[in-house]
């Protein structure tokens, strides 16, 4: 499950190998809607959704960042 689940993350993994947000240089509404989908998975469950290797992972940090990290401070209740 877990391995199709990355398969399935290529196109998003493609853009940010280029970019550091899938809207460009800064984020947009494109980076939250799909962010929430990861700060929900996050908060829910200790699981890693994507290694600390993947394009993915890095754009996750700079979205926990945002605001003063306050995407961080969500609690996780697993």
């Amino acid at each position: 499950r877990t391995l199709a689940w990355r398969e399935r993350l290529a196109p998003l993994r493609l853009v940010l190998s280029q970019k550091p947000f899938l809207a460009g240089p800064v984020p947009a509404y494109a980076d939250y809607i799909v962010f929430g989908d990861f700060q929900w998975a996050r908060c829910i469950s200790t699981a890693e959704l994507v290694p600390s290797d993947d394009p993915i992972y890095a754009w996750r940090e700079r979205m926990l960042d945002l605001f003063d990290g306050i995407a961080r401070r969500a609690p996780n209740e697993a």
